[in-house]
């Protein structure tokens, strides 16, 4: 394709980007969604608009190979930086939508461009800081809430990616936001719930393994591993809660189907695996990779803890109808799972969202996986990287190898 000397008009750079990166939980009230809002800023704060330039100008660029939008799309975002400081130290516009709302389209940037990965972190750390400092009230109805929505799954994820915990998981910002309408409290508010729980957990068991003194078990260890025992298996019981509640849903509805010749999850030699899930919602796969990386840290959590699972009174597994593990304590199986929704999701969704939704439970299920293993070698070399292709978001490319291990993480959340 030839590269253009120009960059498109504005309508359609922008008309490119919401059609493939956002979407709107809240279908029948477009006033609500936040990017609508986005592309209208205040007349005395112009910071959001030029960062959503910046970030539809290098999107195109990249999904087009045109390097000259790339070029000016850095251009915008340099330009975008100062004015979203300015924004910051005025105390009219520091808590405003807007500013919010230009902090993520800037975190969105850095995940298109990704320049580094201390860039991208930075933005995500000064985005969660901005949005607690707002407080849970601010995030109750119209695009305050949609925001938050969709802030809360790249949050989460972020949070117990790095096993930091998070203020997503205080009781006032799981209830507070939904109160004037608890019934639009649905499924996947309720697993974000549990996923951020996990990853205060995380961090707290890792500060105690680290910490301490005497072998596991030792009497003087005795109380602060009980308590982390005791939160692992609410935790436990939680996503069993969850996982019933999925079953009866819409979003359950999955099938078992044989990958074509030109299937996406395969190697060299052939497909990686004799059936891939296939779903009646886009959501429906979304979640259960989420749940499935949540399952498996808590597993990998009692494991730490040294609990004997074939002892505990606690429900590990538990066999049902469908084709998929649910409540199961196979490790590798529903790693297995996630990988096997990944060729559906990457046909069906395109989104900002859908993209952070996944690259966590990849990073999850490579690290339960043999890295010698053909699906380890898979995600390695090629799962992710057609993600980034698909999606446009190049953090994807290298999501294993820039963020740091699950098992020896740090960062500021």
């Amino acid at each position: 394709m030839a590269i253009r000397s120009e960059p498109p008009d504005e309508n359609i750079l922008v008309g490119f980007l919401v059609n493939n990166i956002f979407h709107s939980r809240n279908q029948h009230d477009p006033s609500a969604w936040w990017v609508n809002r986005a592309l209208q800023p205040k007349t005395n704060s112009k910071t959001s608009r030029l960062a959503l330039i910046a970030l539809a100008i290098t999107f195109y660029g990249r999904a087009h190979r045109q390097a000259n939008l790339l070029t000016e799309g850095r251009r915008l975002y340099g330009k975008a930086l100062p004015q979203l400081r300015d924004d910051l130290m005025d105390p009219s516009e520091a808590w405003s939508f807007e500013t919010l709302a230009s902090v993520t389209i800037l975190g969105m940037y850095e995940s298109v461009a990704f320049t580094s990965g201390a860039a991208w972190i930075q933005h995500a750390g000064g985005l969660g800081r901005l949005m607690e400092a707002r407080g849970p009230w601010r995030h109750k109805s119209g695009p305050g809430k949609s925001l938050f929505l969709e802030l809360r799954v790249f949050l989460s994820a972020k949070a117990i990616t790095f096993r930091k915990g998070t203020f997503l998981a205080q009781e006032i910002w799981k209830k507070v936001p939904w109160e004037d309408d608890p019934s639009s409290k649905n499924l996947i508010d309720f697993l974000l719930d549990i996923v951020c729980d996990i990853a205060g957990l995380l961090e707290e068991t890792d500060t105690f393994l680290s910490s301490r003194s005497y072998p596991l078990g030792y009497s003087q260890e005795a109380l602060p591993s009980i308590r982390l025992q005791e939160r692992a298996f609410a935790c436990l019981d939680s996503a069993n809660t969850w996982w019933h509640k999925w079953e009866n849903s819409k979003y359950s509805t999955c099938s078992e189907v044989t990958p074509g010749s030109s299937t996406s999850t395969a190697d060299k030699d052939r497909p990686l695996y004799l059936t891939l899930l296939w779903f009646d919602n886009i959501w429906g796969a979304f979640m259960l990779a989420l749940h499935n990386a949540g399952r498996i840290m808590i597993i990998q959590l009692l494991e730490a803890l040294q609990i004997d699972l074939m002892s505990t009174v606690a429900v590990l597994d538990e066999y049902n109808f469908s084709p998929l593990l649910g409540i199961s304590s196979d490790k590798r199986g529903l790693a297995n799972e996630i990988c096997r929704c990944v060729e559906y999701c990457q046909l069906k969704s395109r989104k900002y969202i859908g993209t952070f939704c996944l690259l966590f439970p990849l990073k999850v299920a490579y690290e339960c996986l043999e890295s010698q293993s053909r699906a380890g070698k898979w995600l390695w070399n090629k799962g992710t990287s057609d993600l980034a292709n698909v999606s446009g978001f190049e953090i994807g490319r290298d999501i294993l190898k820039s963020l740091p291990s699950l098992e020896d993480a740090s960062g500021e959340v």
